[in-house]
């Protein structure tokens, strides 16, 4: 995980369904999750589709919506093909009362990392995102997710062919 990338950005989570006819003949309804890197809904459900070689008549835009996280860590240096997401809480000291007492309140962060474990995307966070930082916080959840690949600005969808 050495050459972590993080961006920054206004991700869009889209899912995408369409017909597919298995080897045996047949047709099944295939459901397929992306994060896309768009201004707003419209454009995302544009690259998608333009993305996918697909006309309007097979591919059907099920769901658009925005997300809670806004980095993505990406590893370019690795075949890894997952993607998982990962809930930071960070611990801020803060006053109440004039300054006479201190509480702690927790404000939750969560990226998504590109990862080939669980614990290779717990050791992103740690040894990427907050290696420098003098931020007190705890990696509270690191799930897998079911997104198939992320569509940056200028790039192609990194997913696994």
């Amino acid at each position: 995980m050495a050459n972590l990338r993080t961006r920054s950005g206004f991700w869009i989570e889209t899912a995408i369904s369409y017909p597919f006819t298995n080897e045996k003949g047949v047709t099944k309804t295939m459901n397929e999750k992306y994060i896309v890197e768009a201004a707003d809904f419209g454009q995302a459900e544009e690259r998608i589709r333009k993305e996918l070689n697909c006309d309007n008549r097979t591919i059907s835009v099920k769901n658009v919506t925005r997300p809670r996280y806004s980095e993505i860590c990406f590893d370019d240096e690795s075949s890894c093909d997952t993607f998982f997401k990962v809930k930071v809480a960070i611990h801020e000291e803060v006053e109440i009362k004039g300054g006479l007492e201190t509480k702690i309140k927790d404000v939750k962060k969560v990226y998504i990392v590109q990862a080939d474990s669980i614990e290779s995307a717990r050791n992103a966070i740690t040894e990427s995102v907050y290696k420098n930082s003098m931020e007190d916080y705890d990696i509270v959840d690191v799930n897998i997710t079911k997104f198939l690949g992320i569509l940056e600005y200028g790039k192609h969808l990194q997913k696994d062919e």
